[in-house]
Formats: C-alpha cells, structure tokens, sequence
C-alpha cells in the first residue's frame, strides 16, 4: 500500500495537485472511489499541513443513502476530519 500511496503522492507533487497549507474540501458520496479519494487525503493531511473537510450530499432518493452517510461520517470521525 505504501508503494502505491508514494505512486500517487508523486503524482500530485508534480502535477501540483496540492500544497502543503492547502484547504481542500471533499465530496464523499460513501461509494468505493471517494472513499478511496477520502483515505488518500486523509494520509495525504498526515504527512503533509492541510485543512480537510469533508461534504455528504444526502440526496434521499435511495434508501440505502441513510447508511451511506452514517458511513461517511463515521469514517471521517475515525480520522478526525470535520464533516
């Protein structure tokens, strides 16, 4: 996993995706990507100073979005991101 995390690190440094300082704020459905997404910044914010926070959109159209968003949430408290 650490291979592929510098993979990805290196590739937002030279693409200058992100700065240290930076405040980014992420939308994150619950779904497998943004997820992904949420786990990346969330090393990403250990190594590196950065504000993250973390937006659920809960749309109520499935009913399943009701866990989505204890899911999400749940996570970010993991992590002690702002959600």
């Amino acid at each position: 996993m650490t291979k592929l995390l510098d993979k990805v690190f290196d590739y937002i440094k030279e693409q200058g995706m992100l700065q240290p300082g930076e405040r980014v704020v992420a939308g994150v459905s619950g779904g497998a990507d943004s997820v992904c997404l949420l786990l990346v910044l969330a090393e990403w914010k250990r190594r590196y100073p950065m504000e993250l926070t973390v937006v659920h959109v809960h749309h109520g159209i499935r009913p399943e979005a009701v866990d989505d968003a204890r899911f999400v949430e749940s996570l970010c408290g993991r992590y002690g991101i702002p959600y």
